[in-house]
């Protein structure tokens, strides 16, 4: 090794372990949004699920919501949706609505904003899912 280039290795190593934090940080953010975007889906198509059903059909309120749903959308969302309702905002959006042939069908959207904080930045942070189930009448 020259003289000249003595400590270039240290400075070398450095910046190759924070390029590898770097990526590791950006991995463990998707996978927090894609685990989000997991549980939104499921949360919409459980409560769409559960309000569509003949157990809901007495409590069923005129937007296709019941509470039976409700409680289980607040469930699995847990506090995924705090910082929408903080804003003022209601992440959950409940439909009922015709199709054609006489069939009604429950649409449950979920729109929350992701726990990812690095995707955040991107404006790629929003969680959008939308279940529609038929009703049992």
């Amino acid at each position: 090794m020259r003289h000249d280039e003595s400590g270039e290795s240290a400075v070398t190593a450095v910046f190759g372990v924070g390029v590898f934090l770097a990526f590791l940080l950006l991995a463990a953010q998707v996978l927090v949004h894609l685990h989000a975007s997991s549980v939104v889906a499921a949360a919409a198509f459980d409560g769409a699920t559960i309000a569509a059903g003949r157990e809901a059909a007495t409590t069923r309120a005129a937007d296709g919501s019941s509470p039976l749903a409700e409680q289980r959308v607040d469930q699995l969302l847990g506090r995924l949706d705090d910082r929408d309702r903080d804003a003022g905002r209601d992440p959950v959006a409940w439909q009922l609505r015709d199709r054609p042939g006489g069939v009604r069908e429950v649409v449950l959207t979920i729109d929350v904003r992701s726990p990812s904080v690095v995707l955040g930045r991107f404006g790629l942070a929003d969680v959008r899912r939308s279940a529609a189930v038929v009703v049992e009448e």
